[in-house]
């Protein structure tokens, strides 16, 4: 009789001690974990400007909604002049737009004129976005739209 009760006691005391760490891990909220920035969208292609290649180092530059977001320089490679431009993706955790976020769209300049082509920014992606412009009979290039 004895034993059972010390048995009975120590098992008490056990459960009473799990219980007490359990509620103990459960009144405290689980620790915040930061979240993992948004990937950025890649684009990349060949660059022409009035049907030509463009020269080396003319610039290229990816906007949204008129800011823009990231430039480049076209550099040569084998015959053709290609870029290679990446978008950061946005930052969902403050007020301000760092990026692009799903389904906006990409729009480009070449040398400082608009480009036929436009693209979607997709997070994680690289995209081929072969490039093409033309500089406007009256020579004005496109407003180069506000800087992030």
């Amino acid at each position: 009789m004895r034993k059972l009760i010390v048995v009975v006691s120590g098992v008490t005391l056990l459960l009473s001690a799990l219980a007490l760490a359990v509620s103990g891990t459960a009144a405290s909220p689980p620790p915040k974990v930061p979240s993992l920035p948004t990937m950025p969208a890649a684009f990349y292609g060949t660059v022409t400007l009035d049907g030509a290649s463009v020269p080396d180092g003319t610039s290229v530059t990816a906007l949204i909604n008129g800011t823009v977001y990231s430039k480049t320089k076209a550099k040569r490679n084998d015959q053709d002049m290609v870029y290679l431009i990446s978008i950061p993706g946005d930052d969902p955790a403050t007020p301000a737009k760092e990026g692009g976020v799903e389904g906006d769209i990409v729009t480009f300049q070449v040398g400082g004129y608009a480009a036929t082509q436009q693209a979607q920014w997709h997070s994680g992606t690289q995209t081929l976005t072969n490039l093409t412009a033309s500089a406007p009979s009256n020579g004005k290039k496109t407003p180069p739209g506000k800087l992030r």
